[in-house]
Parts: structure tokens; sequence; C-alpha cells
């Protein structure tokens, strides 16, 4: 048999990945093999900026061809650089090992500044250069206030120019410095990036190998296949294609096992982020001992992510909800086309204080679940467990974004509801919450009455605590509205009953709602055959709109 050949890309960090994949493949499998060194249309480019080199697979095609045209055996990856899916008659034969998924800032130490708690914050001005959209967005997040300057080259020419003094920083993989040796001089530090803010590209830290999927060796070099990596970021990359993304999309993922629970950590940049010196992310962390609800977990709960190729042609669309909500969707929507207008009916107080929380210290305490029905609950939840500590709070919450605004802030949320409804929720919970235990339910004044109106119909002991209320407004003026729209889009029942009584003179060619509870009090308001997102995101509104 001749001598099974190896290929992959010709960098100092591809070289040391063929290295790891040689020495397990001639010690575990017992065969010799040769290296063949190729190059990418991603090394021949260097002029480009990364997110420039549109074709997905840019790093990868070439040695992908050298697979189909047998010119090698087996290419080796960085599994991050490749498509998400994969090539007609190749297959991803082993996922090796993972190595640390987290990214590293290696900044001169004169650039960072300490608080009294020894946190450190990057010195406003700093050029941090990067040359992924991905993490320049979650950069900007945290330190609006410094510079992110694109950066091509291999690991040595990055490092070069940060020496030089053409960078304050850099961002690079973790992995990178735990498989080849990399001088740092004194003065500067490197920080790995927590992943709960700074979630990786998915895949990020895997090394893979690729054969055509009738090669005589592929059952044997298949063998050499980590269980554990392969779900976890063949997960990731999954996310990723739901999402319609390359590595274009300034997306991370990051999902590990630990202590026998699989933790997710992701975050999305706004399609808008660009426009603003502090972009908008969406963030999701979440710990589950249930592999198989993470992809839907995660789905369900992405209210805003990019923006999806559609043409809505100068249709006329009225949102009717919260500010925030309204807000959210509105930009993407006026992207496509649309002539857009929005329409908010509450005004929201905070009725708790310190001395509020100390009077309801019994009902806490006593409580083995927290339900927030809302993220103008979550304040309230704070300072609850700020002044009366509990380990293990577990926590349930009807609305994605209120889980994701509660996970940004480090709490663990146990159940999301997966209609957006208090049905839903209730539902779920009585899978997973024991008959012994107390519900806490944190809300609105004049909105738990659905909460509690379900929890009468379990065994479990419940209490309620209004901790904000909502404030109708009552003055409208200034507000000129259309006789007529081609969609009308509700987020919530509260808004449906007020628009009717506010405005019943408006009609609409299109009356839609953000979930089934919305549809139903838009059918009780005499509205027939409501349309109803098909997920609590943009892309569920699109769906039944375009």
């Amino acid at each position: 048999m001749k001598t099974p050949v190896i290929g992959a890309r010709g960098s100092v960090l591809s070289k040391s990945q063929v290295n790891i994949v040689i020495n397990l493949i001639e010690k575990k499998l017992n065969l010799k093999v040769s290296f063949k060194p190729l190059k990418s249309l991603g090394d021949i480019d260097l002029v480009s900026k990364i997110s420039d080199i549109t074709k997905e697979g840019s790093f990868t095609s070439t040695i992908e061809q050298a697979l189909l045209k047998k010119e090698i055996d087996i290419a080796v990856h960085s599994f991050k650089d490749l498509p998400t899916v994969n090539s007609n008659k190749l297959r991803i034969c082993a996922v090796l090992p993972r190595n640390s998924p987290k990214d590293l800032l290696i900044i001169y130490k004169e650039s960072l500044r300490y608080d009294e708690n020894g946190s450190w914050k990057i010195t406003n001005g700093s050029r941090i250069a990067t040359g992924s959209e991905r993490r320049r967005s979650q950069l900007l997040n945290e330190f609006p206030n410094v510079t992110t300057p694109d950066i091509r080259g291999n690991v040595n020419t990055r490092i070069k120019k940060l020496l030089s003094g053409i960078y304050d920083g850099i961002i690079m993989a973790e992995a990178v410095f735990e498989r080849i040796q990399i001088e740092i001089p004194e003065n500067i530090i490197k920080i790995p990036l927590p992943l709960e803010k700074y979630p990786t590209s998915p895949a990020q830290g895997a090394i893979c190998l690729q054969m055509e999927e009738d090669h005589a060796l592929l059952d044997i070099v298949s063998t050499l296949n980590d269980p554990l990596t392969e779900k976890a970021v063949n997960l990731e990359r999954e996310i990723l294609a739901s999402l319609g993304g390359g590595c274009q999309l300034p997306l991370g993922v990051t999902i590990i096992k630990s202590e026998g629970m699989w933790k997710v950590s992701l975050s999305i940049a706004h399609s808008d982020w660009k426009l603003h010196k502090q972009p908008n992310l969406t963030r999701i962390f979440l710990e589950t001992v249930d592999f198989k609800s993470i992809k839907e977990k995660i789905l369900n709960n992405i209210n805003y992510i990019s923006i999806p190729d559609k043409n809505l042609d100068k249709k006329s669309i009225l949102l009717v909800g919260s500010k925030t909500t309204t807000d959210s969707y509105s930009f993407p929507i006026m992207t496509m086309g649309a002539n857009v207008q929005s329409l908010n009916f509450f005004d929201y107080s905070e009725i708790w204080s310190k001395e509020f929380i100390k009077n309801h210290k019994s009902e806490w305490e006593k409580a083995d679940w927290i339900i927030i029905s809302s993220k103008r609950a979550i304040p309230a939840l704070i300072s609850f467990q700020k002044i009366f500590p509990k380990k293990n709070v577990q926590v349930a919450t009807i609305g994605g974004n209120t889980a994701r605004i509660l996970q940004s802030k480090g709490l663990s949320v146990h159940i999301i509801s997966k209609e957006g409804t208090a049905k839903s929720l209730i539902s779920d919970m009585k899978k997973i919450v024991k008959k012994e235990q107390s519900l806490l339910i944190l809300g609105a004044k004049n909105l738990i009455k659905d909460l509690t109106s379900e929890l009468t119909k379990i065994e479990n002991e419940f209490f309620s605590i209004p901790v904000y209320e909502a404030i109708p407004i009552n003055s409208f003026d200034g507000i000129t509205l259309k006789e007529e729209y081609d969609y009308t889009i509700f987020f919530s029942s509260n808004h449906v009953k007020t628009f009717f009584d506010k405005f019943s003179n408006v009609s609409s060619k299109n009356w839609v709602a953000i979930g089934p509870t919305t549809a139903k009090t838009l059918t009780d308001s005499g509205i027939s055959n409501p349309k109803t997102a098909t997920q609590r995101s943009l892309n569920g509104i699109l769906e039944v709109i375009t």
C-alpha cells in the first residue's frame, strides 16, 4: 500500500496541527504518512478583509479539491474554517479532542487599567486589531471607546505587527498558543476572554479530519474521533447553518460539557450593529442536561438576528407593542423597504424598594422556583438575590428576551416557555418541578393574573409579588395613523385590547400576532383568522408577511 498523504495549509499553525495528527496516526493506527502543504484562497489573498472574502470555505476549498483529485488521502482542517455543508463525496471522519475554545486578548499592559476590585478595562482610544466581525462586535459592545482596525496574516505576522507598535492589542484563539510556542515579552499580557461574554466561532479549538467517503482507510481513521467534541461542535455548526450564516455572520456560540451539564454561550450582533458606536448584541447563556433541547431553545429565543433577504416593497406596517420591542423590529423591517410606524400604549413603573423586599423575605426564602413574567421584573429579582442570597435559585421565564437578559447578567435560566405564554410555561414546569416545591412569581401588579390562573391548575404552593405596574398612556396627541395598513403586528394581548379601544377606526389588510395568546385576543376582539408568527422572532414574523 502506498504511503497515505495528509494535506493541509502550509502555515505554522497548520503544520503544528498536522504534526498532532501524524503522531496520532502513527502511534494509534500504526500507519506511516507523509505531508503535502497546500495554499488556499485565504492564504493567497492577504490584502482583502476576511469579511470581504465572501466565499464560504476560502481557507479549505483548495484542500477539498485535492481530496477529490486523489492528490491527498486525508485533509486536516481547523474545523471552524469548513463550510457548514459538507462537500459531495467527502466526509468528516474524525474530530479530535478540543483544545480551548476561548479567545485571548493579547495587549500591552499600559493599555489596561484596573478598578478597586481588580477588574480590568481597556484604555479609551486603544487600537485592538482583529479580522473577525464577531470579535469586533463583541469587543465594541463592552468597550465602545476602542478602535478595531483590521488585521490579516498568519500567527507570526500578527504577533510581529503587535510587537512593532502598530496596535495596542490583538485577539487570537487560545488554542493557537496551546499548539505552538510563541514568545511574548513581559510588557504584553494574555487575557482569556470569558465565554459568557465572548463565545467563539462554531467549532473553534477543534481539529477535524476529512476523507473521501469511499476511501479504504476511512473506517480506520474514524477511530481517532472524540465523540464528546464531535457532538458539541456539530451542534454549534448546526446553529450557525440554521441562522443562514457563514464565517461572516457575527455569531459566537460555544457548547461545552462540565460537571454533567451542557453549558451554552451565544452572542450575535444585531443587523444594524455597524451603525452604532456600541453595537447591540443578543446574548443567550443556558445550562441543561438535555442536549437534544439545546438547538430548539436557542432558535426559539433569538429575537433579532440579521436582516434576511426579503423585499417588503413599500408595504405599510404598524407595530403595536412596548417601545423596546417595536424599536428592535422596526429597523430591519424598514431596511427591507417597508414604511413602518410604531405605537406604544404603556409606561412602566417599579413599585419595589429595599424595604419592600425585606417585607417579602418569607416568600422569597420559601420559594424553590422564581417565575419572571417579563424583563421589567429582573431588577427586583437581582435585588432579592443580593439582599437574601439563594445558593440554588431556579428561574423560569415566559419570554426568551427576558431569559437572554438574565443570562447576560450571569443568572442561569432553567425553563423558558416554548410559546411565550403563561399556559405553555406552566405546562413545561409540570414536567420538571416537584410537587413539594414552592413557586414565586415576580411580575406586574395588573398583569400577573394569567400566571396565577394557570398555577391554580397544579398542586404546588405558589406566591406572587407585584414588583412593577403597567400604566396606560391616555394621551395620544400628535399620533396620526393611516386609515388602513398592509400589516398590523401586535406584540402582546394588552396592546390588542387598548388598540381597539382607542383606534377602532383603523383597519388592516392583515392582522398579525406574535404568539398564540395574542392571536386569541385578536380573535376575541372580532378579527377573523389572524396570522400568527411561526416563532417569537423577526424571522417568525417574516414567514407570515412575505
